[in-house]
This record gives C-alpha cells, structure tokens and sequence, in this order.
C-alpha cells in the first residue's frame, strides 16, 4: 500500500477545507433554522428527551458544506462522481421538507426510490446478479433487473437506517464519522482516489457538525442530514470496488462498515412486527434507548454503541487480507451472532423484552 503526496494531498486539503467551510456555515445554518421556524419543539413523545427548542441545522450545514468544497475540489473529481450530488440533492430537499412538514413513510420512500432511480439512470448501481449470474437470450434482461431491485432497496434501506439510528445527540454523526475515516483506508487500498476526497469531505464536515450535536445538542442534524449521509454511505458502498481476486473475502465489507445501523434497524423492525406496530413509528425501543433501560447513561450508550461500530470496522479491514474460505465463516459467524441478540432482545423476558408497547407509551422501566 504506496501512496504519493500528489494522491494524499487533496485528501488533507478536503477534510481541512470541509473543517473550516462547516466551521463557518453551521452558524449561519443555526441562525437561518431558528428565522425559518426550523426547530424541533420538546413535546410528549417518548423518544424525545431533550427539554429545550433545538435547531435542525445539522443538514443544511452538511449540504453546503458538501456542495462548497466539491467546488474547491472541482479538479480532483470526474463528471461521474460530481453527478452524485443530484441524487443526493433530492434526498436532501425532500429531507428539509419533511424537517419543515412531516412526510408521510410512504411517501418519504417513494421520494428516496425516484433519487435512487435518478443515481442508477446516471450510472451508480449494484452489478451483482450481471456479473455473477450472466443469463443470455431472454432472459438477460432478468440479471439487469435484480441488479436495479437490489440498489433500490440497499440505497432506501441505508438511508432510514442511519435516520433511524439518529435516536440520540452525536449518534449518527459519531458513526458516520467512523465509517469515513475506514471507508478512506479501504479506497485508498482500492486506488478509488476520488471516492477518498468525498470521503475526507464528509469527515471534515462531519467533525465539525459533531461539535454542535455533542450533547446538550445545539442542533439535530434531522431528516436533512440523517438522509444525505445515509445517501451518501450507500453510494460509498456500491461504489467499493475490491480487486476481484479479492472480492470472494470482500463482497460483505460493505455490510460490515454499515453493521450497527442494520441492526438497529432489523432490531427495530423485527420487534415492532412482533407487536404488530407500525415499523416506522417512532418510540423507544432501538439500541440506544435498549442500553439505557440497562440503566447505561446515555453517554455511555452512545459510547458503547460507537465502539461496538468501530469494532466491526476494524474486523472488516482484518477480514479484507485473509483467505477467502476463512473471512466468509467469520462474517457469518458475527451475521449469526447479531441474529442472535436480536431474537434474545425481542424473545426475552424482564428487562430484555420490548421497552414499549405501543406508540406514545413510556418505557416498561420508567
């Protein structure tokens, strides 16, 4: 693994310009949030803790800090990778309209599919059924097909994942800036330079943001800025492109890196099935309020669950150097394992089992 300074250096200038481009937006991003009535309101809802109005500015902050130093950068990037921020401006509006007016679910995924049809329709999608099951004659539209099914659903379920994850101040933010400094080492192993600097850019602004939404928060990053970096965790995904000597020990790297918001999000899911609730409502049964109820301070949660993302990150990058045979029974080693705890916390009885009932109910322990 050799690198020059000519590659490194636009790594170091993105993460520094998105550090001092974030540093200066997020008051103004504060400061238009709080005119425009932007804000999140403490009311009766379960999951909402904090006892003070709180601005949701976390999102405007990231896009224009994204939008900003891409334009800096302008030189290190292709047509291809700056084509990325159409999609990714939809799933920002639509974000910023339901911060602004709650969005019905449904409607909410159809608008993150038509930005997911917009990122394949520019050319980013998953081509795993055309390389790996080819058909001929036909039926060689049905390869292509799965392939459009399956970036549809990975993109929809990243995005919500790391929205949903977003239950707590410095959650979301702290794992997403985790998981671009691992996606780093492992494009820049890849030689996937480009997808480095976006990466760097997301890190730099990321870092700051995580000042603001330290707790007490002095903004959330809401449904702008839980989606946009879901949007673009997806994409990263996709785009990793291992040698392909090695993919037989990598094609679940991505899963890995992304290990904690999808299974908080089956966990969720799962448990609100059980109970026959609507899976997209809100309350208080994710990981970090689980850890609470075990009665962990919510900094010790979020410390917990941030370490336990690290944790997988770290096995993802030991598992990319390791026979193939060897790293796909470790990965479904831990697959099995999260299944594990997920039924022990949705089967289990006392305080193991659903921390709620119904929508609005307090937790069991409260």
């Amino acid at each position: 693994m050799i690198f020059t300074l000519r590659q490194t250096d636009p790594l170091l200038l993105a993460v520094l310009y998105a550090f001092v481009i974030a540093f200066l937006i997020t008051p103004l991003a504060l400061w238009a949030a709080k005119r425009t009535g932007l804000i999140d309101i403490p009311n009766a809802e379960p999951h909402k803790k904090h006892t003070r109005p709180v601005p949701i500015a976390g999102g405007i902050a990231l896009f224009a800090t994204v939008l900003l130093t891409f334009g800096m950068l302008n030189d290190q990037f292709s047509d291809e990778t700056r084509k990325l921020l159409i999609p990714a401006s939809i799933v920002f509006a639509f974000g910023l309209f339901d911060d602004y007016r709650p969005i019905r679910p449904k409607h909410k995924a159809v608008a993150q599919a038509c930005a997911t049809i917009v990122l394949i329709l520019l050319g980013t999608q998953v081509h795993v059924f055309e390389s790996f099951f080819p058909l001929s004659g036909t039926l060689s539209w049905l390869p292509k097909t799965l392939d459009i099914l399956v970036t549809v659903f990975w993109m929809v379920f990243i995005i919500n994942a790391v929205n949903l994850i977003d239950s707590a101040d410095s959650l979301a933010i702290g794992i997403s800036n985790v998981t671009m400094i691992f996606c780093i080492l492992l494009t820049m192993d890849t030689g996937q330079w480009e997808i480095v600097y976006l990466c760097g850019i997301l890190l730099g602004g990321g870092i700051v943001i995580s000042f603001f939404n330290a707790s007490p928060a002095k903004l959330f990053l809401g449904d702008s800025g839980a989606q946009l970096i879901g949007f673009f965790l997806g994409v990263i995904a996709i785009l990793y492109n291992p040698p392909v000597k090695t993919q037989a020990s990598t094609w679940f790297v991505p899963i890995l890196m992304l290990g904690i918001p999808i299974f908080d999000t089956v966990l969720v899911t799962y448990s609100r099935w059980r109970r026959k609730l609507m899976f997209y409502s809100s309350g208080t049964d994710h990981t970090y309020h689980r850890l609470v109820a075990l009665r962990f301070s919510p900094a010790q949660a979020v410390a917990l669950i941030q370490l336990a993302a690290t944790g997988l990150q770290v096995f993802a990058l030991f598992l990319t150097s390791k026979d193939p045979l060897f790293a796909n029974i470790l990965f479904f080693l831990i697959a099995a394992a999260g299944v594990a705890l997920i039924l022990l916390l949705t089967e289990g009885k006392g305080i193991l089992e659903p921390i709620f009932k119904r929508p609005g109910q307090p937790p069991n322990n409260e």
